[in-house]
């Protein structure tokens, strides 16, 4: 993509993939950002200097969730505002604990982690009318339960848990008694459905991967390709899936050269080019 160089954190691609969001947290740029793909331009939804951050669309693409610390707030907490508005964004659960919104389904609603609770840590809960909802808990185990989204026909929850005491993927269906499936075999994360829902990707910490399902069936994950991606973070995917499920969208780590960005003091500076200039050894001044 052609966009400049910046510390970007991926939130997400709306369902129609002509805007990308993202959070900055390099002043004076700091806040959640609106990237429009087709017009190449920039809108910031919300600025302040916060360490994390996500955000979601809604599915009609008119109004956003996002988390930030703009009433002072212990932990970043969830705000809505319309896209077409420029007013005060609305914090619509307020909580002592941390939140991040992970998906917005809609037949589910606003789907979201909150961290640092006593006793299960780090759980997966849901708003299902925004604004005006109360909230209500899908995941609490006593593991971190996170990175959770929904089928596109709201049938089943997928997530990302450490509860078997390695970061595993699962998924489950909404409305049964059923137990859970694990999806990943050797560890995952940051589960995402493809648009058609006909299956689900994943990340490993340098590889993404596709379990296909077949009516309620899941089947064995298989390799898509391999790649340096960003570590992904427990309250968002860290990468974002196109319309089709075709394509993908990361934020690729730049390392600088090694000597960028280093300070060199070099003493008795004129000996050192005269050194230099006649082709000499280097010696201790």
């Amino acid at each position: 993509m052609d966009v400049p160089p910046a510390p970007y954190t991926v939130l997400g691609l709306s369902r129609s993939g002509k805007r990308l969001l993202v959070h900055r947290t390099d002043a004076p740029h700091a806040g959640v950002w609106l990237y429009d793909l087709a017009e190449r331009t920039w809108r910031r939804l919300a600025a302040g200097v916060w360490s994390s951050s996500s955000a979601v669309l809604s599915p009609d693409e008119q109004s956003v969730a996002f988390t930030a610390n703009l009433q002072g707030e212990g932990f970043e907490n969830l705000y809505v505002r319309p896209l077409d508005s420029t007013g005060t964004p609305e914090r619509i659960a307020p909580s002592p604990y941390g939140q991040f919104a992970t998906f917005w389904s809609e037949q589910e609603g606003l789907i979201y982690t909150e961290s640092d609770k006593p006793g299960t840590h780090i759980d997966v809960r849901r708003i299902r009318k925004v604004p005006g909802g109360a909230p209500e808990d899908l995941e609490t185990s006593a593991g971190d339960d996170s990175q959770a989204s929904v089928s596109p026909d709201g049938r089943w929850l997928t997530w990302a848990s450490n509860k078997s005491g390695r970061t595993e993927v699962y998924a489950r269906l909404l409305r049964s008694a059923a137990p859970a499936i694990r999806l990943s075999r050797n560890g995952g994360n940051a589960p995402l459905w493809s648009p058609k829902g006909t299956e689900v990707f994943y990340r490993t910490r340098n590889a993404l991967w596709s379990v296909r399902i077949a009516g309620d069936r899941f089947l064995e994950p298989e390799k898509l390709f391999e790649a340096e991606l960003a570590a992904p973070r427990v309250w968002n995917h860290e990468y974002a899936v196109n319309g089709d499920g075709t394509r993908f969208l990361f934020a690729k780590e730049v390392r600088d050269p090694d000597d960028y960005r280093r300070i060199q003091v070099v003493l008795n500076w004129p000996a050192e080019v005269a050194r230099l200039v006649s082709g000499g050894s280097s010696r201790s001044q």
